[in-house]
């Protein structure tokens, strides 16, 4: 039997709303050399008479006699994977025909890059998602603040992994993706395509609604590693003013405020210390989040344009013309209200 060149990997729980039009845009796609393999994952609706409809000779199913989850499934899928690409697929959402040919030609294009994720368009509110992060440096720079990359878009090369039976670690439930990129920082390369190449459908079922306190503990768990490799000794505050930083809930306080300046300060002399990050894009990226600090907290009267600028954090950052306009009509406002 042929070797494919691409192994797509497609887990599916109860997923009967949306799998046909999940399928269909995989085995409609313009590059055509891949297997599907698609884990049933102890379904008990109709997604096995969906999946059993098919008879192209790429589909390989797998039934799990009960629900395993996401990990342990994906890890399954992928062990019985064959290519030497890759591609993640979700049941529920869509990929554009041309999404694996540009992938594949990208990762041609680029040895060096291991992780290739591409923009998105939002089903549920015809938007696209237009990730401004596309190179290596820039992703595992922000990669302590958000989590850039678009998991079910990812085309990944099974070389970067030592143990290819494993590569979701269960010990990070619910953030298994953000996890994983965490690990391969200093592995692999990293780039996103500024296309959008995948169709996302946010739904009321999904797992950042559903299980919102066990994804919070594997990020911290997660950002935790970054910290170890920044050499960082950090207090209880420090971790969780830097997760707040990740989920962008910021306080309306000054003590908060002037806590997340010193903070991000710290980031970036153990930066300079360790080498961990490229130097000028990691100030680059500190600074926008010392920006986003201030235009959150503007309308509150914590946080200003001026004592943005004023500070060394913003060095390497700078705004657009739109942003410092609106950060500044905030402050006017608040500053009228006071007055």
């Amino acid at each position: 039997m042929k070797t494919p060149k691409i192994s797509v990997i497609l887990p599916c729980y109860n997923a009967e709303e949306y799998l046909r039009e999940s399928i269909d845009s995989i085995l409609n796609q313009s590059f055509s050399d891949f297997e599907l393999i698609i884990i049933n994952d102890g379904s008990t609706d109709s997604t096995f008479q969906i999946i059993s409809e098919y008879k192209d000779d790429r589909i390989i199913l797998i039934l799990n006699e009960t629900n395993l989850g996401l990990i342990r499934t994906l890890n399954i899928g992928i062990s019985k994977s064959r290519g030497e690409l890759v591609a993640r697929m979700d049941a529920d959402d869509i990929s554009r025909p041309e999404r694996f040919q540009k992938q594949l030609e990208y990762l041609l294009k680029h040895p060096k890059v291991g992780v290739c994720g591409t923009w998105m368009h939002m089903i549920h509110n015809q938007t696209i998602y237009k990730q401004r992060y596309l190179l290596s440096d820039q992703i595992k720079s922000v990669l302590l603040f958000a989590n850039p990359i678009v998991h079910p878009s990812v085309m990944f090369r099974k070389s970067i992994f030592e143990n290819e039976n494993e590569i979701y670690n269960s010990n990070y439930p619910h953030a298994e993706d953000y996890a994983l990129w965490v690990s391969l920082i200093e592995k692999t390369e990293f780039a996103i395509i500024d296309e959008p190449l995948f169709e996302y459908r946010a739904h009321t079922n999904q797992v950042s609604r559903n299980f919102n306190e066990i994804q919070r503990a594997s990020v911290k768990q997660a950002q935790q590693i970054i910290l170890d490799k920044l050499q960082l000794d950090c207090t209880d505050e420090e971790k969780e003013i830097q997760f707040s930083l990740y989920i962008e809930e910021y306080q309306k306080t000054n003590n908060y405020y002037s806590s997340v300046e010193k903070w991000l300060s710290k980031l970036i002399v153990a930066n300079q210390a360790t080498k961990f990050f490229n130097e000028n894009i990691f100030r680059n990226i500190v600074g926008e989040w010392w920006f986003r600090v201030n235009r959150e907290l503007a309308p509150s009267g914590f946080g200003s344009y001026s004592r943005f600028k004023n500070s060394p954090l913003s060095a390497k950052y700078e705004p657009s013309a739109t942003a410092i306009a609106k950060i500044r009509v905030k402050s006017i406002l608040k500053a009228r209200k006071k007055n």
